[in-house]
């Protein structure tokens, strides 16, 4: 909604892209911060700015003590202008950079005069550049020593930060809570919301999106940007914290370990130009004999999906009947016509002679699948891995002992997992194909020490895979559905109580070893800092705590099963062993989550990186009602280790299929089809010291 005259547009290369109009120039240095300055001129109360950065970040060190408020790693993360230089040891910096600290500044000026801002920054501040060809992945960053800075500048850096780190007792290092790319937000009169790639010590990524682009043609989409533009296309997002809960979906399927989005601000404000209310309609029309809509993957239209199509003259009437979709590409979709809720099928010849047409989506779709790439075959392969690898062969030509949704396929570029064969293990990397073979950030793996023959390699292996199918399908149910009606009766309340770092013993094995404090079961502890909802992303680190208080603000009796999935894939229940069933007006009941990042029983670590807590709940006429229960979801992580239920039973198919099914696609939007129910989230990022 932008007029032309109202957009600075800086780029490069634009002229080699679809790309409407021209660039206003090049993107120096001198003319971004020229940019921002005009914009802080121009900018009157009320008013909404939105500035987009997409391109290359780094960090360099900080020299002044003073800086480290913002910045307690000692590092200062630099976006880098086209122009960029070297780094300049007499000045202590790298020529034409942008810092964080600078962004703030400028952004500060804007925001003095009233004006609502918005900032969406599309890269990252570490490494070096890496490029995954096969798998079609480009980390948007450059290392500090493609720069030229000095390893000993870093170090110095690093260790001016230490020396001020504060001290705790047990003379163990107390983490700083991590802060903004931008340093010390921009504190002024106007609104401020900021959507980042990745957090300060992550990298943000572009890849070949979406999946199944076109039937099959990719693009490269940093993946901020792509996730951001769908979630603006589908108009169901209401403020700033309903879009970042998209994008955190779409990141979702990158994997645990994957870098994940960071959000600050007024995230609660109304999203600029959104429309409550509306239901989306995108023009149908009948060609070469198919129904074919003009909406796809971008607007978050996927196989499956239910639609309702009308005149478009007379979108209000009732539907002329209703289609599922059944091919998805980037901007269009293929549907079929179908019965639904006692309207037939329409004829494509009857929609044909009705002319222009709208569709409205009635269902979004759920596609209850997972590619798996093979591993790559070596000459050099231990019998343990040939033994694997034939295993994996043969599941890849045809087994009935594997769901036909996993597809197990020659590596691509499209795969949901990657196989990799390595040092006597099988390593189970996310999309990108990457793996960590050592350290806390290890890639997930399965040990083939204890197979001696292909049978059983081959069955450990099936584990494996239907353990990542189940908990990644689980995923998708809970992202596609969403919260659903009993949301509006389920009141959830979060807070964390950050641990006091404790002396070690002296046989202790890492900085984590040692054991947690009991959490509090009736009331929370006095100390605790409230979470401002499922958009927010918080860092968790061994003992921490999170609180969640649960209420039943509605008439009807509510049961909730909480289940935990941790950055391994386990699914673990959470609740009180007699399953927990909200009364209206009842007491709130609390349920808190303690962050363990080390088994001291094994001597080993437990898996990090994104987790979360899922809430399913299901709304019950009275107190007589068989009580919905999920816990029957459990599962132990599926890399780590080789009921009766009441309530809605399209719920319960539902996730049935999702955990265990045969696949396919199907809708999986919370409505008539699967009652009063829905499932909540809350997700953080685990930890682990290095």
């Amino acid at each position: 909604g932008f007029a032309d005259k109202d957009i600075i547009l800086l780029a490069d290369s634009l002229s080699d892209t679809d790309a409407a109009r021209p660039a206003d120039g090049m993107p120096t240095r001198a003319a971004i911060m020229s940019a921002m300055e005009k914009l802080a001129r121009d900018a009157q109360p009320g008013e909404q700015i939105i500035i987009m950065l997409s391109g290359h970040g780094s960090q360099a060190p900080i020299t002044d003590k003073a800086s480290l408020v913002h910045h307690p790693d000692g590092l200062n993360p630099i976006f880098l202008p086209i122009d960029i230089g070297k780094w300049n040891d007499a000045v202590g910096a790298v020529e034409n950079a942008i810092a964080g600290d600078e962004f703030g500044v400028a952004l500060a000026a804007i925001r003095k005069k009233g004006a609502f801002l918005w900032v969406i920054v599309d890269a990252c501040h570490s490494g070096t550049i890496t490029r995954g060809a096969e798998q079609g992945v480009l980390a948007k960053k450059v290392g500090p020593a493609v720069l030229g800075v000095p390893p000993e500048r870093l170090e110095a850096a690093r260790q001016m930060a230490a020396a001020a780190m504060p001290k705790s007792r047990g003379n163990t290092a107390e983490k700083p809570k991590p802060s903004s790319p931008l340093g010390a937000s921009p504190q002024a009169d106007g609104g401020y919301v900021a959507f980042f790639a990745a957090h300060p010590d992550e990298l943000a990524i572009q890849r070949n999106l979406p999946k199944g682009y076109g039937g099959g043609e990719k693009r490269p989409h940093g993946v901020l940007v792509f996730y951001l533009v769908q979630a603006l296309r589908t108009g169901r997002a209401q403020s700033y914290a309903d879009l970042a809960q998209m994008v955190l979906a779409g990141y979702d399927q990158w994997g645990a370990t994957a870098p994940s989005p960071l959000f600050e601000g007024d995230l609660r404000a109304g999203l600029f130009g959104a429309r409550a209310g509306e239901a989306k309609t995108y023009p149908a029309r009948i060609a070469s004999g198919q129904l074919i809509v003009d909406a796809g993957v971008l607007d978050e239209v996927s196989e499956g999906a239910l639609i309702s199509l009308s005149a478009a003259s007379d979108s209000a009437a009732q539907p002329l009947g209703y289609a599922r979709i059944k091919e998805a590409g980037g901007s269009f979709s293929v549907a079929e016509p179908v019965p639904n809720r006692e309207v037939p099928a329409p004829s494509l010849k009857t929609l044909d002679e009705t002319g222009r047409l709208t569709a409205k989506i009635e269902e979004r779709g759920l596609a209850l699948e997972m590619r798996v790439a093979m591993p790559e075959h070596k000459e050099n392969f231990s019998p343990r891995e040939a033994n694997a690898y034939a295993a994996i062969q043969a599941l890849a030509e045809g087994s009935d002992i594997l769901p036909k949704s996993i597809r197990i396929e020659p590596a691509s570029g499209t795969a949901d997992i990657f196989l990799k064969l390595a040092n006597d293990r099988l390593w189970i990397a996310n999309s990108d194909g990457e793996i960590i073979t050592a350290g806390r950030r290890q890639t997930a793996n399965l040990s083939l020490q204890r197979f001696k023959d292909i049978p059983s390699t081959r069955d450990e292996i099936v584990k494996v895979l239907r353990g990542q199918f189940k908990v990644r399908n689980l995923i998708k149910a809970a992202e596609s559905m969403g919260a659903g009606p009993a949301s509006q009766s389920l009141e959830i309340k979060a807070a964390i109580a950050r641990s006091e770092p404790g002396v070690l013993s002296a046989n202790a094995k890492a900085p984590d070893d040692r054991a947690c404090a009991k959490p509090m079961m009736d009331r929370l502890p006095e100390h605790t800092t409230p979470l401002a909802g499922p958009s927010e992303l918080p860092a968790l680190a061994h003992c921490d705590i999170v609180y969640f208080t649960l209420r039943n603000t509605g008439k009807k009796v509510l049961d909730a099963t909480p289940l935990y999935i941790d950055g391994g894939g386990a699914i673990d229940y959470m609740g009180p062993p007699e399953g927990l069933r909200l009364l209206p007006g009842a007491p709130p009941r609390i349920i808190p989550i303690t962050i363990v990042t080390w088994d001291s029983k094994r001597g080993e670590p437990f898996p990090i990186g994104l987790e979360r807590l899922l809430f399913i709940a299901v709304e019950q006429e009275d107190k007589t009602s068989l009580p919905a229960d999920f816990r029957y979801l459990r599962q132990p992580a599926p890399a780590r280790n080789a009921g009766a239920l009441g309530g809605s039973n399209a719920l319960h198919a539902l996730l049935q299929e999702a955990a265990f099914g045969t696949g396919g696609a199907r809708s999986s939007s919370a409505g008539p089809n699967l009652g009063a129910a829905g499932i909540a989230q809350f997700r953080w990022k685990v930890t682990a010291p290095d």
